[in-house]
């Protein structure tokens, strides 16, 4: 059995409207899509709708969004895909488009019906009865210098986006947690205290065993 290596990150080009992005981030991780403000604002794209939804991000702070901007078309080779992005704020970049931290999470991954293997990089989308292949690691691999290594944000955000939540879910979350009481918390405190404890005496009930042991050995020697 071959044992492989990292391939990379999967990234590939995108057309939304009249800007080319070389590298969106493929996330398989990220349960959303994510278009930072400031890319939002060029792009001239539509309405702002309010959501509820929170990211929970790789440090564990919480982030609310600016909105969701619904339906927005985004060209992969010859396909027109309908993405719904989350719109975050960001600190801005000092490359231009090609390195937007655009992140195609698994929304856009389902409705592409995309394919990857992992060992050749070889990703597959489909579009009704039409598939297209393309590379998606091998613009990762490209050698880069110490100004693209600082600025890879594409290659560095894939862990900013771990989970999302609905406002009603982290009601609920509150719900389930005050039902846990504080005689419960010490019930459980109590009776690992006692198995600690008795676990203790155990031990030094041996150690006396064991110290007589050896002093009958040397009485009778």
């Amino acid at each position: 059995m071959v044992k492989y290596k990292d391939p990379g990150c999967p990234t590939i080009s995108v057309q939304i409207g009249d800007s080319f992005v070389e590298k969106a981030l493929l996330d398989l991780g990220a349960s959303v899509n994510l278009l930072p403000y400031s890319i939002y604002k060029q792009l001239g794209l539509g309405e702002l709708k309010a959501t509820t939804i929170t990211l929970s991000l790789a440090d564990r702070s919480i982030k609310v969004p600016r909105g969701v901007v619904e339906d927005v078309l985004v060209q992969v080779e010859k396909f027109y895909y309908p993405v719904d992005f989350v719109v975050l704020d960001t600190e801005p970049l000092k490359k231009g488009m090609n390195s937007v931290p655009i992140i195609l999470g698994r929304p856009f991954l389902a409705t592409a019906n995309a394919l990857i293997n992992c060992r050749n990089g070889l990703m597959q989308l489909s579009f009704g009865n039409m598939t297209v292949e393309m590379n998606v690691f091998n613009l990762c691999k490209q050698p880069m210098d110490h100004d693209d290594v600082e600025n890879e944000e594409a290659c560095l955000i894939e862990a900013l986006v771990q989970e999302h939540t609905e406002k009603l879910m982290e009601e609920n979350i509150d719900e389930f947690f005050s039902t846990i009481v504080k005689e419960e918390c010490v019930q459980v405190a109590t009776e690992w205290k006692e198995k600690y404890t008795i676990q203790s005496l155990n031990s030094v009930e041996n150690d006396e065993e064991s110290k007589k042991k050896r002093l009958r050995s040397a009485n009778q020697s």
